[in-house]
This record gives C-alpha cells, structure tokens and sequence, in this order.
C-alpha cells in the first residue's frame, strides 16, 4: 500500500505553497469558504487573546439550516461590510451551526459583498 503524502511533501515536490495546495484541494473537494456580515464587538468573545484555553475551544456561528458546501478545513471570514475583520478554520457544520477554532482579528480586502443576514460562500 503506498503512503499518501503529507501537504509539505507535495509543497516540497510541488515547489507550490503550502497555501496553494490547501485551496486547491478545498477547491477539488468542493468546500469552499464562508463569509459573513459582523461588528467586532459581536466576535470580540470569540477571539483567541479572549479565550483561556483557545487551543482546546471551539466557537460557533448560529446559521439556518446546514450549510452543505462548507466543511472541515474551510475558513470562516467575518466582515464588516467593507473589509474582513476575523478569519478561522471550520472544524464541523452541523444543522443551525458552523463550529470554529478562535478567531484572529485581520484586515484583509473582502473578494464579495456579504449579505446582511446570513453567509455567503466565497473561494
């Protein structure tokens, strides 16, 4: 049985980043990431500096229903309307939730406009 390589081992081969790969194997899988509409102050308890044990917590965002073209590894972005604010990695979705590691606060330019009330997905 042959051994699956490692994202470093395909970088290595690759010469890609690790980045790169990462996105395109969510890409290939289908999983793209989601963005949502916020204020700091709403997220500001779900920041890592906040949280006591951010390696062993996991966050969550209240969604309808169950998002089905996100999952495990994707990223989860928190914009203000103009930039993105926070960024994490999902760990699961379930029905009326996304679950999250703690999120880090960033400015970063926003690919879509999110909408109002719930998420959008974006690549």
């Amino acid at each position: 049985m042959s051994k699956v390589p490692t994202i470093e081992e395909l970088a290595d081969v690759t010469g890609a980043t690790e980045e790169q790969l990462k996105v395109e194997a969510k890409a290939a899988a289908g999983i793209q990431d989601v963005l949502i509409r916020t204020t700091r102050e709403d997220i500001e308890h779900k920041a890592r500096e906040n949280i006591t044990n951010p390696d062993t917590t996991e966050c969550y965002w209240t969604v309808n229903g169950t998002p089905r073209q996100t999952g495990r590894g994707a990223s989860i972005l928190f914009s203000d309307g103009d930039r993105v604010i926070a960024r994490s990695r999902i760990r699961r979705v379930e029905d009326g939730r996304i679950w999250f590691d703690p999120v880090e606060f960033v400015d970063a330019p926003q690919t879509k406009t999110p909408p109002t009330r719930g998420f959008t997905y974006v690549r």
